[in-house]
């Protein structure tokens, strides 16, 4: 709450200091996201005291000054919401588009790999994003070493309410992955802000045809000398 009071005592002294100035009618903000089943302040700077919003969302609170208005809305619908700011009811056709969408964070992000490996071999890992939403602004990246090696953007149509996703990469092997952290990591792009949420790490061994077969064969004179 105390963050949606700075942001309109930030828009109030603004305004406040160019009151010389010629208010223009706009949004503050026309892209805004929230967590599913939070609230969000819609806000328009107006000249115009008439100025009023239109919007298919519970209205929470409301909020006025000389030239801003603003509206506290309950985001509970996973349907992108368009809202409207218009400049007078009695002049509709001036109005500015106000776009809310809900996200919801992954409830977990998990890798699955062997963490041993057989230098010169396929390996597998694969990445699961669970319960995340929505699917379009949703990245997922694989690392090595911090290093990110595939990544996958999902794009697309907007998806209604939370989808857990999956992501399979399939590599070959080398002496360099020895000892590497390897982790998935989720990645939720809202308009300039980005929510990252990591795997935990696996650390893997790699091993070369050399080493095996000495262990083999030390291991058969074990077993040899034991059996004597």
């Amino acid at each position: 709450m105390s963050r949606i009071l700075l942001t309109l005592y930030t828009v109030i002294l603004l305004h406040q200091a160019r009151s010389d100035d010629a208010v223009e009618f706009k949004a503050i903000n026309s892209e805004l996201f929230a967590l599913f089943g939070d609230s969000v302040w819609l806000n328009c700077s107006t000249p115009n005291p008439k100025t009023y919003f239109e919007s298919r969302l519970f209205t929470k609170d409301n909020a006025k000054g000389s030239n801003w208005v603003a509206r506290e809305v309950v985001v509970d619908d996973w349907e992108i919401s368009t809202m409207y700011c218009y400049l007078s009811p009695d002049i509709d056709d001036i109005k500015r588009p106000i776009t809310v969408m809900a996200y919801a964070l992954p409830s977990n992000v998990t890798i699955d790999m062997q963490p041993l490996l057989k230098e010169g071999e396929e390996s597998t890992i694969t990445c699961t994003v669970h319960d995340v939403a929505p699917q379009e602004l949703l990245t997922i990246n694989i690392t090595r070493g911090g290093d990110v090696i595939d990544s996958k953007s999902y794009g697309g149509p907007h998806v209604l309410q939370r989808r857990t996703v999956g992501r399979v990469y399939t590599f070959t092997a080398s002496r360099g992955d020895n000892n590497m952290n390897f982790s998935c990591e989720a990645i939720l792009q809202l308009g300039r802000e980005q929510k990252r949420t990591k795997s935990p790490d696996i650390t893997v061994q790699t091993y070369g045809k050399l080493f095996l077969s000495e262990s083999l064969t030390d291991l058969g004179r074990r077993v040899g000398e034991g059996a004597g």
